[in-house]
């Protein structure tokens, strides 16, 4: 079997690793200089998002005057980007990469698996679980469940249900919580063995008494630099009820056959207010595998 061109030599690659954790870990560290945000701010300003832009709606209609050229050019425009978040399968061999069971499967591949490499005729469907503890300053914590289902290798859809928490204690009563609903069709672009970025759309609903829902939109990539080690990197932006919103995510992951532990950090900015987390929890990946029908 042709040996995989990712392969680094032991000095090196323990060089590169000791780089990579030491620039990680410093820059979680530097969170705890960050000012936080506050949540019951961030969740008046959710609730009085409509009113406050309404006069930037009705300007942007009044200023609204589109030209049969400028309908043109959009047309083009859009062709273009669609063209670059799909991709081209006749000539973008990684396009048809399998699904691996579980990332370092059989010691070499990561979420994607090379279709020309033996031994991968076979198709998975794969159930991503992972939970996750946010702690940030000044009495601030939530939490993260996250749920993702792969039913083959061409598409995958997620479903995250974030909580943010903002008392002195968690039995406080007068404590603010926010919790949010997230639902995406996820794509993963480039889906290499050591390497996939996607992007994904989808839409976000808040409840504690804003009940109001906004589309999403958001990138993701996982990159495997060597057994059991990946870093997975997340960015969301939407907007509910004219207020912006914005999710900044990154994770070292530490992999154990199909299970894994992270340690990480989350930035959740809420129009003005910006929310900065610790982020520490685990995941399972649950797979099921047929042979190829022929």
């Amino acid at each position: 079997m042709e040996k995989s061109n990712f392969i680094f030599p032991s000095c090196n690659l323990k060089s590169l690793a000791r780089r990579k954790f030491l620039m990680y870990f410093y820059s979680l560290w530097s969170i705890a200089s960050f000012g936080q945000g506050n949540l019951e701010e961030s969740k008046q300003e959710l609730k009085q998002g409509d009113s406050l832009s309404q006069n930037q709606k009705e300007s942007t209609q009044i200023n609204n005057d589109t030209s049969a050229s400028r309908d043109f050019l959009g047309r083009l425009v859009l062709a273009v980007t669609v063209y670059s978040a799909i991709g081209k399968y006749r000539t973008e061999a990684h396009l048809h990469s399998t699904l691996s069971p579980y990332p370092y499967y059989e010691n070499l591949f990561g979420n994607y698996r090379d279709r020309r490499m033996p031994n991968t005729s076979s198709l998975t469907r794969r159930l991503d679980i992972e939970n996750q503890i946010l702690i940030g300053d000044f009495g601030q914590y939530g939490n993260q469940f996250k749920l993702t289902v792969r039913p083959f290798h061409y598409a995958y859809s997620q479903f995250d249900l974030i909580s943010m928490l903002e008392g002195k204690e968690f039995g406080n009563q007068n404590a603010e919580l926010l919790t949010r609903y997230r639902l995406s069709l996820c794509y993963d672009r480039l889906r290499f063995q050591r390497f996939n970025l996607g992007w994904n759309i989808g839409a976000n609903y808040i409840t504690s008494g804003i009940n109001e829902a906004g589309i999403s939109l958001g990138l993701k990539s996982e990159f495997f630099l060597f057994k059991p080690v990946s870093f997975y990197s997340a960015i969301n932006w939407s907007s509910i009820n004219g207020v912006s919103l914005r999710d900044i995510e990154t994770q070292c992951r530490i992999h154990l056959v199909a299970f894994y532990g992270l340690i990480g950090y989350r930035s959740i900015k809420i129009n003005s207010s910006v929310f900065h987390y610790y982020a520490f929890g685990a995941g399972v990946y649950l797979h099921q595998t047929r042979e190829r029908r022929l």
